[in-house]
């Protein structure tokens, strides 16, 4: 009866040993993992970094063709009845009042007198 308890007590034990090396082989590969993850952050900081440095060269290049553009009035091409004033709004072109004998919205304007 002595040898079974030993025998049982001891396999208890060496459950208990092996859990325990399971549980620092886990927490071991938790802190690799999270070494990796921290290392890789940084590797995106510094490509963000990059990029955004990259993206403000191309903006400020000449011979990129991206530097020194114009922004483009919404009057051109004037969206106006030929002869009709258009202005920049907020929200778009507007363009003023039809001419003198003309009816319209000041985009598509018809001659009233014929």
């Amino acid at each position: 009866m002595m040898w079974c308890f030993c025998l049982t007590f001891a396999l208890c034990m060496g459950g208990k040993l092996a859990a325990g090396q399971r549980d620092g082989e886990i927490i071991s590969q938790i802190k690799t993992t999270n070494m990796v993850l921290a290392e890789i952050k940084e590797l995106l900081k510094q490509q963000i970094r990059e990029v955004v440095f990259l993206k403000n060269t191309v903006m400020e290049c000449e011979a990129c063709g991206m530097g020194g553009i114009q922004p483009v009035s919404p009057c051109e091409p004037n969206p106006c009845h030929p002869g009709v004033k258009c202005v920049e709004t907020p929200e778009g072109p507007e363009c003023g009042p039809c001419p003198d004998g003309m009816k319209g919205n000041g985009t598509r304007c018809i001659d009233v007198d014929e």
